[in-house]
C-alpha cells in the first residue's frame, strides 16, 4: 500500500466567545469579576494594554499565555477610561503624608471661610 503525499496543517483561527455573565467591579488596585461559573481578578500593574469599545472595554494581562479579556458594560468608554485613569493612580504607599510637607496646611473648612472673610473686611 502506498501512503499518501499530502501533509495538514492545523488551522488556527481566533474567535470571541462568552464565557460569563456577572458582577464587573473596579477598585484603586484591581479588575474584579464574578461570573457563575468564572471569577477571577486583574491586578492594573499587570495590563500591558487595553482598548475601549463602544460597549465595552478590554485588556491584555503580562505573560505568555495570556488571552485579551474582554468586557460588555454598555458604557465602553467610561469603563475604560476608569481602568486607565484607576491603573495610573500611585499606589497608597507613595502618597506622601500631609505631615510630611510643611507647604500643606492643616487648616479646617471653618478656618479656612472664617480667613477669606477677614481678608475681605480688611480690603474695604
Amino acid at each position: 500500500m502506498r501512503q499518501s503525499s499530502f501533509s495538514g496543517h492545523p488551522v488556527e483561527t481566533k474567535e470571541t466567545v462568552h464565557a460569563a455573565t456577572g458582577l464587573l467591579g473596579l477598585t484603586t488596585k484591581h479588575i474584579y469579576f464574578a461570573g457563575d461559573d468564572v471569577s477571577f481578578r486583574v491586578r492594573y500593574n499587570k495590563i500591558v494594554s487595553s482598548k475601549a469599545y463602544e460597549d465595552g472595554f478590554g485588556v491584555q494581562r503580562d505573560g505568555v499565555r495570556a488571552v485579551p479579556e474582554i468586557f460588555r458594560t454598555g458604557h465602553g468608554w467610561l469603563a475604560a477610561n476608569m481602568v486607565q485613569i484607576l491603573g495610573s493612580e500611585p499606589e497608597l504607599s507613595d502618597i506622601p503624608d500631609d505631615n510630611d510637607d510643611p507647604t500643606l496646611s492643616a487648616q479646617t473648612l471653618d478656618e479656612l471661610e472664617q480667613d477669606l472673610d477677614f481678608d475681605e473686611e480688611t480690603s474695604d
